[in-house]
């Protein structure tokens, strides 16, 4: 080979090294800011619906029967909003002519209007009365599924009454033995009970009216109140600290303090309170703070309202604290965020300090599970809260075919040969 060919061999490869070497910078730069994007992105909850701009709305909310709209009350301006829960467009907007009580039940929200010898029971989604009594009512309650009222009239002897909303018809009649008062439907609107005597319990099933079981236990304890009556009224919370398993007739003091009417997961094996608690051994899981709480239908999730457009996010099975999401807090660069990162996760700044409010309904999970209505906001799961669930997201497979890019880059320019090195062997 001729010297010129020499020069311009080794001048040829002496330009195609930057220009290898510019593409590995290039992948470099490209993968810092996919990690930058993966970054502002991976929140695993994410904002999907602002209901109202309002800091402190005095609003309820919740799910349809059929979950399919999201049904929102306004109590200064006495109106109701409806969403799609599909799609988050606005349906309609209504005024409510009557005054009353708003109730949060599973088959969505239903005012109560209770005049002088008139009952009413309206639902909103709908826009329509589903009852109307007639009588003096002195108290009433509700079921959590919104379908049975326990009701008692006045006169002498006063009546307890067991009604069906939906059908109109009276379930059951009871004497003046039986006080509203004494009386908590169980969580799943199965059963209601009463404590009928000293370390004496009595459950009646609400499709026949009837006693179902009576359960007895000991040690003696004086002055308990019930509390709270568990899915087919197999646990019973009593005065706030006490629980008793109705199947084996064993009472026991729990580790924490309930004051939730429907505090149960649906399946029975957790309660929230102040802390989460294994209904089997009675122990605290977790500590909480605040409420109120709502499981997830799978009941893996425990959900704590942050005030009235965040949430606390807790693993229900272990008691693990998962995350904490606000449209208030603003995702901050990795840099910024190693304060943050440095104190234990319930810490962590993640809400707005003004974590302090009372919302008058509690969190809401979708059948699904990946939708949550809060009083003012609706968010949805865009990924599981675990580490592995990063690879829910487009992002992470970007970082990682960029990633794969860079190594294949360094790979060749560690094989390809030195330019002088390839000039001497065309030249030989």
């Amino acid at each position: 080979m001729s010297e010129d060919q020499s020069v311009k061999s080794r001048r040829d490869w002496q330009i195609r090294v930057p220009r290898v070497s510019l593409a590995l910078l290039l992948y470099t730069v490209l993968f810092i800011g996919a990690l930058n994007l993966l970054w502002l992105n991976s929140e695993p909850w994410r904002l999907e619906l602002r209901m109202s701009e309002e800091p402190f709305p005095n609003v309820y909310s919740a799910f349809s029967n059929d979950g399919s709209e999201i049904i929102q009350y306004d109590v200064p301006a006495n109106t109701v909003r409806r969403w799609s829960a599909k799609s988050y467009a606005p349906l309609e907007s209504f005024k409510i002519e009557q005054n009353g009580k708003v109730i949060q039940t599973q088959r969505g929200l239903l005012l109560l209007i209770d005049t002088e010898r008139k009952f009413e029971i309206f639902d909103l989604a709908a826009n329509r009365s589903l009852w109307t009594l007639t009588g003096d009512i002195q108290a009433w309650t509700l079921s959590p599924n919104g379908k049975l009222l326990l009701a008692e009239f006045a006169g002498r002897p006063t009546s307890l009454r067991l009604l069906d909303i939906d059908s109109g018809r009276m379930i059951s009649e009871y004497g003046e033995t039986l006080k509203l008062d004494d009386l908590v439907f169980s969580q799943d609107s199965k059963f209601f009970a009463r404590l009928s005597a000293v370390n004496q319990l009595t459950i009646w099933n609400t499709k026949t009216g009837q006693v179902e079981r009576t359960v007895t236990w000991t040690p003696e304890s004086q002055e308990l109140q019930l509390s709270a009556l568990g899915p087919g009224a197999d646990l019973v919370v009593l005065s706030k600290t006490g629980m008793l398993d109705c199947r084996t007739g064993v009472f026991r003091m729990m580790e924490g303090y309930c004051f939730d009417p429907y505090p149960f997961s649906s399946d029975g094996s957790r309660l929230s309170g102040d802390a989460l608690i294994d209904t089997d051994t009675g122990r605290s899981l977790s500590k909480l703070y605040g409420g109120p709480y709502c499981f997830s239908p799978s009941n893996d999730r425990l959900c704590r309202v942050s005030f009235f457009d965040g949430a606390w996010i807790y693993d229900a099975k272990s008691g693990t604290f998962l995350t904490a999401f606000s449209p208030r807090k603003t995702r901050l660069h990795p840099v910024l965020q190693l304060k943050e990162w440095l104190l234990p996760p319930e810490q962590r700044p993640i809400v707005s300090p003004m974590d302090s409010g009372s919302p008058n309904s509690s969190p809401q999970f979708s059948k699904d599970g990946n939708l949550l209505l809060l009083p003012n906001a609706v968010w949805r799961r865009v990924r599981p809260e675990w580490w592995w669930g990063y690879f829910w997201l487009p992002e992470c497979w970007l970082c990682l075919i960029l990633l794969a890019a860079m190594l294949r880059e360094v790979w060749r320019l560690r094989k390809a040969p030195a330019p002088i090195q390839r000039a001497n062997a065309v030249a030989a």
